[in-house]
């Protein structure tokens, strides 16, 4: 089975149009033993919950790959 690891979590701000700090989340991530791969989320409104399904959503489909007829 692939689960999905994550590796580290960083917030990193980012710089708006107007000149503000944006704050941000990237998180990076393993699927089994593929990756690393990131994945980047506001810090406001966020949720783990909806950070987890964001992450299964991809490692299903990469599930669904290597489960493929070659």
């Amino acid at each position: 089975m692939m689960d999905v690891e994550i590796v580290r979590i960083s917030e990193i701000p980012r710089l708006t149009v107007g000149g503000a700090v944006d704050k941000r989340l990237l998180v990076t991530y393993m699927v089994g033993p593929h990756g690393p791969f990131t994945e980047e989320f506001d810090r406001d409104g966020f949720t783990v919950a909806g950070a987890r399904l964001k992450l299964e959503q991809f490692a299903s489909e990469l599930r669904a790959l290597s489960n493929a007829p070659r």
